[in-house]
C-alpha cells in the first residue's frame, strides 16, 4: 500500500492497513483523501495515481477483510447450540446468530431483524426484557432472564443471558442476548426436585453406600428408624446402625448382594439394647458402564405398625370380643398343644366345660347388656382363681372353657372344680342388685376321653348336662356309665331329629271319662315316635330331651295341628262332643309365638276356643316366669281351658294356685298308684280333691287303673278319672267307637 494512504489511513484513528474499520472511519478516510487531494495540487498527480491503485485495493481489502470477520462469528455462532441476538437499547433486532435449530423453534430471522421486541414477544414478556436489558446496560453486567413461550403447540422454556456489547449501533448501545431452550434442564430440575422431595419426605428409610458399603447420604427416616443422627451415620458400613439379631440374616444378605445385586426381605433389627424393630428391606445394586458396583441403595420401611395391626387381628380372630378370654378357634389349639404336651411328659390334663346356671333369665329380666356384664364379672372370676399356666376362655352365649395340665390326680382334678364352684358362692352385683349364680361343670380327662380337641370337649359337654339334669350346681367328672348314657340320649336326639324329617310322630288318645255319669268327657293328646331301629318311642323317653334341645316347639306345634285336624273329622263324623287335652312344656309356654300359633291353627281348623284344653305342670307353673304367665292369660282370656298337670308333684300353695285361672286341677298318678299302700298317699289325694272343690276346679285323676281306686275318688268327689281302668292311649279311630259306645 501506497505511503501516503498508509499515513491517512493512521490520521482517521486505524493502526494499520490490516485493522478493519467501522462504517464512520470508512467514510472519515475517504473524505481525508478527497480533502487531500484537492489541496495538495503539487502532489495531485502522484496521489491520483496512487489513489487509483489503493481505492480499489482498500475496498477489496476491506471487503475481505469484513468477509473473514463474519466467517469467524458465523463460524462460532454455529458452533454454539443457542440463539445469539444483538439488540440495543430500545429493544430493536440488529441481529440474529444461530446454528438454525433453535431459530426455527423461536422466530425467523427476517421476522426479528429490525424488528423490536413489543412486536415479536408478548406484551409483559417484552416488558421483562427491555428491563433485564436496561439492567445489564445500568450495571454493565451480565442479567438472566427465564421465561416461556408456546412453540408449535407446546410450553417451551427459554433462558436469555444479556451482556453489554461494547459499542453503540447508530449512537445506541447495544446488547448480546444468548438465548437457550432449558426446557429439558427445567423437567430435570423438576425430576430431581421431586426425586428430592421423595428422598427427604418418604416414610421409608433410605440409605445410599459407596463401592465400599460406606453411607454416603441417608434421609431422615432412616435417621428415625435407626435412632441415630446423620453425623453418626455418614462414612460408617451399614452393618454399624443395622445391627440384625440373627447373623444368619446378615450372611443371607451378604451373599445375595454378590449373587444377583439385589435382596429384600422381612428381618428384625435393634436399635437399642432393649428395642427390636421389625422393618421390610430392599437392597439393589447400582452398576457403571463396565457393570462394576458403584453404589447400594437401601430402603427399610419400619413395620411395627403392620406388625401392631396384624397382632390385633390376630387377638381379635382369636379371642372373645366381650370378656377377652381365648375364643373356641384359639381354644382347640391350645387343647391340642397340650395334649401334646401332656403326652410327651406322661402326665395328667383336663378339660372343665362350664355352663353358667339359669343365665337366661338374667338376659331376659335385665336385659342384654346386664347379661354382658355377668359374663365378664364371669370371666375375671375364672381368671383370678385359675392358675396362670392353666387356660380360660369362652366357647360362647353362657359356656365357658378351662384347660389344666400337669395335675397328678383325678383328685386334683376335682379340687380345681370345686374351686371354680366355690369362686361363685358370692352374688353377682348387677343394676345395683345381688344376684346368686351357680355353674354347672362337666369335666374331661386328657386321653382316657379323647385324644383330640373335639372329643375332650363332646365328653366334657355331655358331663355338664348330666349335672344340669341332676341339679346343677355341681361338678361331674365323664365315666363309662356317663358316656354310656350320653351315647344313648344322642342316639335318642337322631332319632327325634329323623321323625321331624320323616314325619314319624304318632298320636293317640287317652278318654276321660266322668265319674257319675260314664261318659267321654275328653281325651287326652299324647304323642310317640315310631322308629324302626328303637321301636315305638312313648312320650316320657323322648319328650325331656326335647324339652332340653328345642325340639319340643316344632313337635308341640305338630301335635296342635294335628289335634285340630282330628277334631274337624270328629265333627264330620257326629260324635264331636268332647274337650281334646294338649300338653304343655315350660319352652312351649315360654315361646312368645305360641299364642299366635295356636289361634291360627284355631281359625284355620274353625276350633272354637272352649274344644281344646291346655294341660300345664305344676312344676312348670311354680316357676312364675314372665312370658310363661303372660301366655296362660292370653290362653284364658281367649276362652281355653287350662288345666293344672301333676298336681302334687311339686310345692304349690293356695297362694300359687290363686295365681292362674285355672278350669281343672289333674292329681299326680304317682298318688293314685300308691294310694293304698301308703296311707299318706291316700290323705294327699283327698286333700288335693277338698283344695280343687274349694277353688271351684273339677279335679280328675290320672292313672286310675283299679275299681277300688275310682270307688274311693267317686266317695271323696272326683269328678273326672283316667287310666287302663277304662282305656290305654289308643287311636282316634278307636276313640270314635268308645265314645258312640259310652256318649250314645
Amino acid at each position: 500500500m501506497h505511503r501516503l494512504l498508509t499515513e491517512q489511513i493512521k490520521n482517521v484513528g486505524l493502526k494499520n492497513s490490516m485493522e478493519l474499520p467501522d462504517e464512520q472511519q470508512y467514510e472519515d478516510l475517504l473524505n481525508v483523501v478527497s480533502n487531500t487531494y484537492a489541496a495538495d495540487d503539487e502532489r495531485c498527480e502522484v496521489l491520483q495515481h496512487t489513489l487509483e491503485t489503493s481505492r480499489n485495493e482498500l475496498n477489496a481489502l476491506y471487503r475481505k477483510l469484513q468477509s473473514s470477520s463474519q466467517k469467524h462469528i458465523d463460524a462460532i455462532a454455529n458452533a454454539i447450540p443457542d440463539l445469539v441476538l444483538l439488540i440495543d437499547y430500545k429493544g430493536t433486532y440488529l441481529d440474529v446468530f444461530s446454528s438454525g435449530g433453535l431459530e426455527d423453534s423461536y422466530v425467523n430471522k427476517d421476522d426479528l431483524l429490525n424488528k423490536n421486541v413489543r412486536e415479536i414477544l408478548p406484551e409483559d414478556l417484552a416488558e421483562d426484557f427491555l428491563y433485564v436489558i436496561e439492567k445489564a446496560l445500568g450495571k454493565n453486567r451480565m442479567e438472566i432472564l427465564e421465561y416461556e413461550l408456546d412453540v408449535a403447540s407446546q410450553t417451551i422454556c427459554f433462558e436469555a443471558r444479556v451482556i453489554p456489547a461494547g459499542f453503540k449501533k447508530s449512537g445506541i448501545d447495544t446488547v448480546v442476548a444468548i438465548v437457550r431452550n432449558i426446557t429439558q434442564r427445567k423437567r430435570m430440575e423438576d425430576h430431581l426436585h421431586m426425586i428430592s422431595k421423595v428422598f427427604e419426605e418418604t416414610r421409608e428409610g433410605i440409605i445410599i453406600e459407596d463401592s465400599e458399603h460406606k453411607v454416603i447420604t441417608v434421609n431422615d427416616a432412616a435417621l428415625k428408624i435407626t435412632g441415630l443422627s446423620e453425623a453418626e451415620v455418614i462414612g460408617r458400613k451399614i452393618d454399624y446402625f443395622f445391627r440384625f439379631l440373627d447373623d444368619k440374616t446378615a450372611v443371607e444378605i451378604r451373599q445375595a448382594i454378590e449373587s444377583s445385586g439385589t435382596w429384600q426381605g422381612e428381618t428384625v433389627i435393634k436399635r437399642t439394647e432393649h428395642e427390636d424393630i421389625p422393618v421390610w428391606m430392599t437392597i439393589n445394586t447400582v452398576y457403571n458402564k463396565n457393570k462394576q458396583p458403584i453404589n447400594y441403595v437401601v430402603m427399610a420401611a419400619d413395620i411395627s405398625e403392620i406388625y401392631r395391626s396384624r397382632e390385633q387381628l390376630e387377638h381379635a380372630a382369636t379371642h372373645d370380643s366381650l370378656t377377652g378370654l381365648p375364643n373356641r378357634t384359639l381354644l382347640y389349639d391350645r387343647l391340642e398343644s397340650a395334649l401334646h404336651r401332656c403326652r410327651r411328659r406322661k402326665c395328667m390334663g383336663a378339660v372343665l366345660f362350664l355352663d353358667m346356671d339359669d343365665f337366661k333369665e338374667i338376659n331376659d329380666n335385665l336385659g342384654h347388656s346386664w347379661g354382658d356384664e355377668l359374663l365378664l364379672q364371669c370371666s375375671q372370676r375364672l381368671r383370678h382363681v385359675m392358675r396362670a399356666e392353666d387356660t380360660v376362655g369362652r366357647l360362647g352365649g353362657d359356656e365357658f372353657l378351662i384347660i389344666v395340665e400337669d395335675v397328678e390326680s383325678r383328685r386334683n382334678i376335682e379340687k380345681i372344680a370345686q374351686n371354680v364352684l366355690n369362686c361363685f358362692t358370692e352374688p353377682f352385683k348387677l343394676a345395683e342388685n345381688e344376684y346368686a349364680i351357680s355353674v354347672s361343670i362337666g369335666i374331661s380327662t386328657f386321653h382316657e376321653d379323647g385324644d383330640c380337641p373335639e372329643d375332650l370337649i363332646s365328653a366334657a359337654d355331655q358331663a355338664m348336662y348330666y349335672v344340669k339334669k341332676s341339679g346343677k350346681d355341681s361338678y361331674q367328672i365323664t365315666s363309662e356309665a356317663l358316656k354310656k348314657r350320653s351315647l344313648e340320649s344322642f342316639t335318642l336326639e337322631q332319632a327325634i331329629k329323623k321323625a321331624e324329617r320323616e314325619d314319624s310322630f304318632l298320636l293317640r288318645y287317652q278318654p276321660m271319662i266322668e265319674i257319675d255319669s260314664g261318659r267321654v268327657v275328653g281325651v287326652e293328646a299324647l304323642v310317640r315316635i315310631r322308629n324302626d331301629e328303637l321301636g315305638l318311642l312313648m312320650p316320657n323317653e323322648f319328650l325331656h330331651l326335647s324339652e332340653q334341645t328345642g325340639s319340643i316347639i316344632k313337635i308341640g306345634k305338630w301335635v296342635i295341628e294335628k289335634v285340630c285336624t282330628q277334631i274337624t273329622e270328629w265333627k264330620k263324623e257326629g260324635i264331636f262332643d268332647f274337650n281334646v287335652a294338649i300338653n304343655l312344656s315350660r319352652r312351649q309356654l315360654n315361646d312368645e309365638l305360641l299364642i299366635d300359633f295356636i289361634e291360627k291353627i284355631s281359625r284355620k281348623y274353625t276350633i272354637r276356643s272352649g274344644e281344646l284344653e291346655f294341660d300345664v305342670s305344676e312344676k312348670t307353673l311354680l316357676q312364675n316366669e314372665k312370658t310363661a304367665n303372660e301366655n296362660m292369660g292370653h290362653l284364658y282370656v281367649l276362652g281355653y281351658k287350662l288345666v293344672i298337670d301333676d298336681f302334687g308333684s311339686g310345692d304349690s300353695s293356695l297362694s300359687n294356685l290363686k295365681m292362674f285361672a285355672l278350669d281343672k286341677l289333674k292329681i299326680d298318678k304317682a298318688f293314685i298308684r300308691e294310694m293304698f299302700d301308703d296311707e299318706g298317699n291316700q290323705a294327699i289325694v283327698e286333700a288335693a280333691i277338698a283344695l280343687g272343690k274349694s277353688f271351684g276346679l273339677k279335679v280328675i285323676a290320672d292313672g286310675v287303673e283299679s275299681k277300688e281306686q275310682e270307688l274311693f275318688l267317686r266317695r271323696n268327689g272326683c269328678d273326672e278319672i283316667q287310666g287302663f281302668l277304662y282305656s290305654e292311649p289308643v287311636t282316634a279311630k278307636e276313640i270314635s267307637e268308645i265314645v258312640k259306645e259310652r256318649n250314645g
